[in-house]
């Protein structure tokens, strides 16, 4: 049986504590994805609105910038997906799949600019800048 687990807070971890995502002491890595029969993982981008400094907008951007780079370094491994076809396609090539959420929809200030930037980065596509 494959596992499809729908959010984990691991990039908020690696920006703040360090670490890789191949391998770490948090609660979830590649490594241990990997041995354990991992199909999909939702990566959360979580910002904490009332604790965020310097902006909410500003720590999405640096969390996805983690979240992006940490992929780059692994593409042998995991590889972002937007749809169920790109799971399949995956799978079939014996890699993971990753999932990108934002966990606080708050970060875009209501600026429908700043969603549909979220929306369009999926975190498919290395090249977006935040």
């Amino acid at each position: 049986m494959k596992i499809i687990d729908m959010h984990c807070d691991t990039i908020s971890e690696l920006a703040d504590r360090g670490g890789e995502l191949w391998k770490n002491s948090g609660h979830l890595d590649l490594k241990r994805m990997q041995e354990s029969g991992y199909l999909l993982q939702n990566f959360a981008l979580f910002v904490d609105i009332g604790k965020c400094t310097p902006t909410p907008w500003e720590r999405v951007c640096a969390l996805y910038e983690v979240y992006r780079t940490e992929l780059e370094k692994n593409k042998n491994r995991i590889v972002p997906v937007l749809c169920y076809e790109d799971i399949l396609k995956n799978e079939a090539c014996g890699k993971l799949s990753a999932l990108l959420t934002v966990e606080e929809g708050a970060v875009c200030g209501g600026s429908l600019e700043r969603l549909r930037e979220l929306y369009d980065s999926g975190g498919a596509d290395a090249d977006v800048n935040l």
